[in-house]
């Protein structure tokens, strides 16, 4: 953004007589009371699968501490690290069914480590033990007698005599240090809700209008979407931004809570006139005041949704509608969002350091245009595929999106950890895998004609919007 660019606001009041005010404040309750006015939103719902309840640990005490009790007298009699991986699924089982919590999930997970160590220990000991003894012993007895080739052979056999009895006491082959093939991590994905959202708001040029002779309104040609938001973006109360309009990211949000609301940044897209984010549900329309600053003249966000549930682990869709006051569409706000259960860290080291080549992620998608309000009546996002090939081991994320009648879309981004994104061929995305063992991929993408969608005209800046959700094939 330019610093020779005026900011927008949504209303310019000027000041007026006390006699004059007394008369206007009248007619705007009146015209006010009128306006509020609505009609029951349309929700379209695209696809639902699973349950709507997020993952709880409200778990009976007194069954909680028997289950406990079973799992750590399994752990302490296990002798084998096939009997610890045994007992590890049926911890992860327990959680799942609610028999225990997360955190005493992670406690578990600790005492069956504890118990691994002190089986690695005893191979080791048996393994070494085994091995020296053998070694020193032939070696040197091969060494009195023949020379060379008795301690040799000698060292062989002792070694591998000594390996193999600790290796059967201990776990793995004693005195074989290395070259054990990777194993992949039974860990669940996580349990808090992560994602990424693009708010867009767009005016249209509306040159001081004048409601009963006392109110103006100052409008401009707009349209941007600043950059995409996630989970952690907020600002400080009453920070409006530099220049350009950028705020600074605290980095202490929490605007993902379950599958069913989330928080969307307006205020962030356009701080100058959204003075508080917007709480909306994402499982059916509704409205709801948005704080502009101007008090009982603040519009109304009447909003629809669409949205696409993975197995209760992954979610994407659109808020979409205008802002509506006294004198109609002031305002119009299209975002798209990703929300879920990230996929564990470890799996994803696991994916990286032993995947070779690209695996396949194969869904749906979707696609959104006439975002700006001087396109006159929005359209509902329209429903197309998604195919992606994923290099774990260069952290690289490469798709497409294809939709009728529309071109495809190109996606392309740079895996950090369990997320992903980027900026190419004026594509701006952003997502991230989720559920365990990164089943599923998904993320929301916009267009970028100049940073952050910065424009005026319709046409400008960024034109169409939308998500898309995959599974590993």
């Amino acid at each position: 953004m330019t610093n020779n660019q005026p900011r927008n606001t949504l209303f310019k009041q000027p000041i007026i007589g006390k006699t004059k005010l007394k008369a206007s404040i009248a007619i705007l309750s009146t015209l006010l009371l009128a306006s509020c006015a609505t009609t029951e939103p349309t929700v379209i719902t695209m696809k639902e699968t699973g349950t709507l309840a997020k993952p709880t640990d409200n778990t009976d005490n007194n069954s909680a501490n028997n289950e406990l009790a079973k799992l750590k007298e399994s752990i302490a009699s296990a002798t084998t690290s096939q009997q610890l991986t045994d007992i590890e699924k049926q911890v992860k089982m327990a959680l799942q069914q609610g028999k225990i919590n997360n955190s005493q999930y992670q406690e578990m997970l600790k005492v069956i480590e504890a118990q691994q160590q002190k089986l690695d220990t005893g191979g080791n000991t048996g393994g070494d033990t085994g091995g020296n003894t053998g070694g020193d012993t032939g070696g040197d007895t091969g060494g009195n007698t023949g020379g060379d080739t008795g301690g040799d052979t000698g060292g062989d056999t002792g070694g591998n005599t000594g390996g193999d009895t600790g290796g059967n006491t201990g776990g793995d082959t004693g005195g074989d240090t290395g070259g054990e093939e990777a194993t992949n991590p039974d860990v669940p994905a996580d349990t808090n809700f992560t994602g990424f959202q693009s708010v867009t708001l767009s005016s249209k040029k509306l040159d001081k209008v004048i409601v009963a002779g006392i109110l103006e309104v100052h409008l401009k040609d707009k349209i941007g979407y600043r950059k995409i938001w996630d989970d952690k973006t907020n600002k400080k109360a009453g920070d409006k931004g530099d220049a350009d309009g950028y705020t600074t990211n605290t980095n202490n949000g929490d605007n993902f809570t379950s599958f069913d609301k989330a928080t969307l940044r307006a205020d962030m897209t356009s701080p100058d006139s959204v003075m508080k984010p917007i709480e909306v549900n994402l499982r059916s329309g509704g409205e709801v005041t948005v704080d502009a600053g101007k008090g009982g003249s603040n519009p109304t966000f009447k909003y629809k949704t669409v949205y696409e549930n993975f197995d209760n682990q992954m979610q994407v869709g659109h808020v979409y509608g205008n802002f509506n006051s006294m004198i109609g569409d002031v305002s119009r706000l299209t975002s798209t969002y990703v929300t879920g259960h990230l996929t564990d860290s470890k799996d994803m080291k696991f994916l990286k350091d032993t995947t070779e080549g690209t695996v396949e992620y194969i869904g749906g998608a979707t696609y959104m245009e006439n975002l700006h309000l001087g396109r006159g009546s929005f359209t509902d996002p329209v429903k197309g595929t998604s195919k992606f090939d994923v290099d774990f081991a260069n952290d690289r994320v490469d798709g497409t999106l294809k939709f009728s009648g529309k071109p495809d879309v190109t996606i392309g981004a740079k895996i950090t950890d369990n997320t992903f994104s980027g900026l190419e061929n004026q594509i701006d995305v952003a997502g991230g895998f989720y559920g365990e063992d990164a089943k599923y991929l998904g993320g929301v993408y916009q267009q970028s004609l100049d940073k952050g969608g910065k424009g005026t005209t319709p046409g400008t800046g960024t034109t169409f919007q939308g998500t898309f959700g995959a599974e590993k094939k």
